[in-house]
């Protein structure tokens, strides 16, 4: 499942990058990275193993692999801009980025400032907790569970 789910947001990258890889006279000769002999500047957080991170001094990891087949499917080149994960954002919306492959949850206000790709990891969340631990009534059945909520901060 897994498997798919990838090739289709590749599918999807590579669609929407060939949508914006026009040269530099049908797009109006912006500044932007992708013109001949130029490079897109992706950012990314390599802090996130297993889908960024540093080793041996080079970038590896799910996302980086992703961007790399990307870039040589469509003939583009690649330049990594590595960041703390709250700079992405800004940094792409200053246009100091023209790229983000940083494992980014998709949520309603960051749609509001960026475009997404279609998910290609659906990371979903989870509590786990020991089988024996009974503590603050962890211990419940799973059945239990679904009349205690969770209240997000704001």
């Amino acid at each position: 499942m897994r498997k798919w789910t990838l090739l289709a947001l590749l599918l999807a990258v590579l669609t929407v990058l060939a949508a914006c890889g026009g040269s530099e006279e049908e797009s109006g000769g912006g500044e932007s990275g992708g013109g001949e002999g130029e490079a897109y500047r992706v950012g990314i957080d390599t802090t996130y193993p297993p889908f960024e991170f540093e080793e041996d001094g080079e970038y590896t990891g799910i996302d980086i692999d992703l961007i790399n087949a990307i870039a040589e499917n469509q003939g583009f080149e690649i330049e990594f801009n590595p960041m703390d994960f709250g700079g992405i954002i800004p940094a792409l919306q200053a246009g100091q980025l023209d790229v983000a492959i940083a494992g980014m949850s998709i949520t309603d206000e960051r749609k509001e400032i960026v475009d997404f790709s279609d998910p290609y990891f659906d990371a979903g969340l989870s509590l786990v907790v020991a089988e024996d631990n009974n503590k603050n009534g962890c211990g419940k059945e799973r059945n239990d569970w679904r009349s205690i909520r969770a209240r997000q901060r704001s």
